[in-house]
This record gives structure tokens, sequence and C-alpha cells, in this order.
């Protein structure tokens, strides 16, 4: 039996996005504490109102995770459908937010891994000072309720694509792969936003990966967790493309 089917699809322009107050409230409710399985509430929902301003959002009505799995792109669709059909992967969570400050590992909470020893996570904050790239951190300002008419400035959460639960060989416990995917190899060494006429570089001259991805990284090798980057080939995105028509 199918443990996933398409039953959406989205081609949309967002109403509501962007880095805000609003928005980071949003992402640090569903997220702060994260659960796993069917409890389990992406930072982003694939919904008009907040996915990207173009995008090709779906959801995937997951039977083997017993919830709806939001994806904000084709790529993304074709992975987690992917991820759905392995056998070892025991949870997945997409659009996961990449944590500003300390917090448990992954694995910390899931079924099952209670009395086992997890590094934790040190936080993006500490991943960019360590790198030299502080500055790039995306910030929002905050009012504080305390104080009428003042502020605080706070690092805005980067979000991830999929992170992938599965099950060592011989049932010997639970790792996780954090995956990032993108449509072409290029996007993960420059961005593919360009301003009006502006050449795009020389693959040569570009560097191995974006600051973006570098920091996401490091930030999930600081707590022994893989990290891989993908580019769904042609025949898995015509897969995709067919199933989420379904």
């Amino acid at each position: 039996m199918r443990n996933y089917q398409v039953y959406w699809r989205y081609v949309m322009r967002a109403r509501k996005k962007g880095v805000t107050p609003t928005r980071m409230s949003t992402i640090l409710k569903r997220q702060a504490v994260p659960r796993c399985g069917s409890d389990y509430t992406p930072s982003i929902l694939a919904t008009p109102q907040e996915a990207p301003s173009i995008s090709h959002a779906c959801t995937l009505n997951s039977s083997k995770l017993g919830r709806e799995v939001h994806c904000l792109s084709l790529p993304e669709t074709a992975a987690a459908l992917l991820a759905l059909y392995d056998p070892a992967v025991v949870d997945l969570h997409e659009q996961r937010m990449l944590a500003p400050w300390p917090t448990p590992h992954p694995l910390f909470g899931f079924p099952g891994m209670h009395q086992v020893q997890l590094p934790p996570i040190r936080g993006m904050i500490e991943v960019a000072e360590r790198l030299g790239y502080l500055k790039m951190l995306p910030r929002v300002r905050i009012e504080n309720p305390d104080v009428p008419g003042s502020s605080d400035v706070q690092v805005f959460p980067y979000i991830g694509d999929l992170l992938l639960f599965r099950r060592r060989v011989n049932d010997d416990g639970l790792y996780c792969i954090n995956w990032s995917i993108k449509d072409q190899e290029i996007a993960f060494r420059v961005r593919t936003v360009r301003q009006p006429g502006k050449q795009r570089p020389s693959r040569d001259s570009l560097p191995d990966m974006l600051p973006r991805h570098e920091m996401e990284e490091a930030y999930y090798r600081d707590a022994g967790t893989r990290a891989r980057i993908s580019t769904p080939n042609a025949r898995v995105l015509k897969f995709a493309a067919r199933r989420s028509h379904a």
C-alpha cells in the first residue's frame, strides 16, 4: 500500500512572508519545541499565505507519518517522495527551523532515544561567529511588551529543507541526515535571484558553497548529524510532477 497521496498542488504567490516579527512568532510557536511523528508542524506551510512568492509547493498526505508533508518546490517534493519510500526512514521533518541559539539534538525526546547520550546543537549564532558570517544572519526588531516604546533586535532563523530520521542497519538505533535540495548544483554556490543587468559569475570563480549552506552544514555537523546536498535528476523530477497531479 502506498504510504502517501498527493491531494493538492499549489502554484502560488504568497501574501504574508519575509523577515517579520509576526512570521518569527509563528515559527517559534511551531518549532521552539519540535515534536515528532504526526505531531510535527513545519515552520512554513504549503499555503498561499506562507509559501515563497513563486513556488511549486504541494502537500503530501503521508499515512507513514500520519500527517501532511509540506514541500515548497518540485525538487523538494521529489526528494520527500523518495524519503517516504525508504523503509529505513521512520520520520521526516520538512521546513525545520535552524535555531539561532543552543538546542537539543534532533533525536532528543524521540521514542526509544531517551537513554542515549546525544550532543546538542550549538545554534546558528555560534556557528556564524565561528565561521566569520555573523553579520550575514537575518535580523528582526521585536517590540518589548514590558517596556513600551522599546524593542530588541533578534536573529531570524533560517529554515532547512528535509531532515530525515533513519533506522540503522540491524535496527541498531536511529540517526539523522539533513538533506538540502536545489534544482541545480550551481544554486548551492550562487544565489539564484540575480540583479537586473548583472551577469552571473563564471562557475570557476564561484565558492564551493554559499555561506548560508556552509553554516547549515556546520550547524548539524556539530551534533554529529550528516549533511547532504542534492539536485534530483530529470527522471525523478518527472516522477514527482506526475504524482503532484495525481
